[in-house]
């Protein structure tokens, strides 16, 4: 999430925000495990297991914006909002995301080890579609297209790395994952 694209759908003000929605886009990105445990649990007859594990990350969430709040009360705007981001980056990819991995790997009786490593294939891919994505980006932002366009080729690249990555590349990434020995079977 750019400044130029942040500034040109949200205006002009919002441009300082564009550091921000980056490290939030982060905290989504961990965010993705979490979504799909607790129907899986409550699928399976535990939901007492998913209401305890949403408890966790919202008390997990909620202390961390608190205790940011406290440490940086005493500076800038933007720095504390910036400040909460992180926070909740770090909640979310140290504690929150973590601890579901466990809770999958209970529900599934498997490994924490083969779970993660059921994930790395598709960070693998992820960190192509951005390697390709980023220069795509830095290079349509010197045309005179529209930024809306600008962002709909970006995408258009990005999705077309990822279909092929899905189709091609997928059994190298999971011999990648077995070679570093963190997935096993997957």
């Amino acid at each position: 999430v750019g400044a130029r694209i942040t500034s040109e759908i949200f205006g002009a003000e919002w441009e300082a925000a564009a550091p921000v929605m980056r490290i939030l886009a982060l905290a989504g990105i961990a965010r993705v495990i979490v979504i799909y445990t607790n129907p899986i649990q409550q699928a399976r007859g535990h939901a007492h297991r998913a209401a305890a594990a949403l408890w966790f990350a919202s008390a997990v969430s909620v202390g961390s914006v608190a205790v940011a709040g406290v440490l940086l009360e005493d500076r800038s705007l933007e720095s504390q909002v910036e400040g909460i981001a992180w926070a909740r980056l770090l909640a979310q990819a140290g504690a929150i995301t973590p601890a579901f991995f466990v809770l999958i790997a209970v529900v599934a009786s498997t490994s924490v080890r083969r779970v993660v490593g059921s994930v790395v294939p598709s960070i693998l891919l992820s960190a192509l579609i951005i390697a390709v994505g980023m220069p795509v980006d830095a290079w349509m932002s010197g045309t005179d297209l529209n930024v809306v366009v600008q962002g709909l080729v970006v995408g258009a690249v990005a999705s077309l790395v990822a279909a092929v990555g899905v189709v091609t590349l997928s059994d190298d990434a999971k011999w990648l994952v077995r070679r570093v020995g963190l997935g096993g079977r997957i």
